[in-house]
């Protein structure tokens, strides 16, 4: 392992909606996506992208964006092992 990270792995949203809405608004959502974020797992995906073998120490719910997390992790090649 080259890096191993401590952090709490989060999601985010994000929506590309066809204009700022005023107050008490809406806007049309146009398209979205989610993201896994935070610091230090956005490091770690970007590092094992360039090759290096990275692992996280996280916390992660047993909810729909906890499994997410797990996922992506997996799908960046980043080590979620025990």
């Amino acid at each position: 392992m080259d890096v191993v990270g401590i952090d709490t792995p989060c999601v985010d949203f994000l929506a590309h909606i066809d204009r700022l809405p005023k107050e008490n608004q809406g806007a049309r959502l146009l398209e979205y996506s989610w993201q896994g974020g935070g610091k230090v797992a956005t490091a770690l995906v970007a590092l094992a992208r360039l090759g290096a073998k990275t692992g996280i120490v996280g916390v992660v719910g047993g909810c729909s964006y906890g499994r997410f997390c797990i996922e992506d992790f997996i799908r960046h090649g980043v080590d979620v092992s025990k």
